[in-house]
This record gives C-alpha cells, structure tokens and sequence, in this order.
C-alpha cells in the first residue's frame, strides 16, 4: 500500500537518508553538513504546532514534507513554510505534489492562511512545480547564499490556502486538532 501519514520519530533516519543528497549533490538546500538523525528528532519536534508527513511505497518512507514558521514573530503565525524532499529517482512521479496537497489541507485546517515555498534560483523544476499548484512568484532576491562555489538567488513562492478575514481566529497547533479531521484527510492519500 502507499501512502501519506504522519511522520514519528521513528522515521528520523530515512528522513535523514532522503535528505542527505539534497546537502551534498545540490543547492537546493543551503545546508553544508548533513543533520544527524539527532538533529532531524529535534526538528520534528515542531510536529506539535506543523505537520511532518511521510510517502511510504510498499511500507518504504520515499518522500517527506513538513511545515514550519514562515517567522517567529507573532504577527507571521497565519503563514507557513513549506518543505518537500523525495529520493532522487522518485521524483517527477506525482508524490510531491502528494505531500503538499495533503500538508496544505492540514495546514488550512489548522487556520493558517497562506504558504511559501522557498526555491533557490536556478531550480526550473521546483519553480515550475510551485505554479502548478497555485504559488506565484512574490520576492526574488539575488546572491544571499553561497554554496559549492558560487552565489545563488532564491525565489519566495507565495500561495493563499485560506480567505483573508479581518479577525483570524487563532491557529490550532497540530496535534490539537480533531484527530478524526486529519484521519480524513490521510485518507484520501491511502492507495490500494
């Protein structure tokens, strides 16, 4: 069966495994170590305010994403930002799209209201599967990382997942939502 869950810790080193190449072979990531699983167990523990989720292939984890703060100040709580990592060969095969589909339900069903996903320039292919799925490009911003040799530019890719309201009522951390709501939505990522 594959399918979307919830991430636990027990997923923390093929977590770390997907991630891995992203930090040596790319830019993609301005990480230059890779984490150690420990440090992936201390991320994951946002899991009590935003998602992590896994695509597990015939009970093998392929894919992860995850929300996190857009920024720590209170006024950005009703953003988020997103994150989506496969193995290499898994990509272009419809399981990103997956995982963000499911994490921005989540997250609307949290009460967040808009989302970024954070490209680094050039990278076509995340920038082409962003406005896919409704991002459109909102900052760019010239030489602010530098990583294997060279300066690279981002591209901040913004999406509403919610109406704007004049008084949002507060976000609900993850873990407090109706676990009968976030099965529902796992759900419909289960295939047979």
């Amino acid at each position: 069966m594959n399918q979307i869950r919830l991430a636990t810790p027990a997923d923390a080193e093929a977590i770390r495994a997907i991630y891995a190449p992203y930090v040596v072979q790319t830019t993609f990531t301005f990480e230059y170590e890779i984490p150690t699983q420990e440090e992936f167990l201390r991320r994951m523990e946002t899991l009590s305010v935003y998602p992590w989720l896994v695509y597990e292939q015939e009970g093998r984890v392929v894919g992860y994403a995850y929300g996190s703060p857009f920024n720590e100040r209170a006024a950005y709580g009703w953003t988020a930002d997103l994150s989506v990592y496969l193995e290499m060969d898994q990509r272009g095969g419809g399981i990103g799209r997956k995982l963000y589909e499911c994490l921005m339900r989540l997250l609307r069903l949290q009460g967040i209201h808009n989302v970024y996903g954070i490209v680094t320039d050039p990278n076509p292919v995340s920038f082409q599967f962003h406005q896919k799925l409704g991002f459109e490009q909102k900052g760019h911003f010239d030489h602010i990382g530098f990583k294997h040799g060279k300066w690279l530019n981002v591209d901040f890719m913004a999406k509403d997942i919610a109406p704007t309201v004049e008084n949002p009522t507060p976000v609900v951390p993850f873990l407090q939502l109706e676990k009968e709501a976030v099965e529902a939505i796992l759900t419909d990522y289960r295939e047979a």
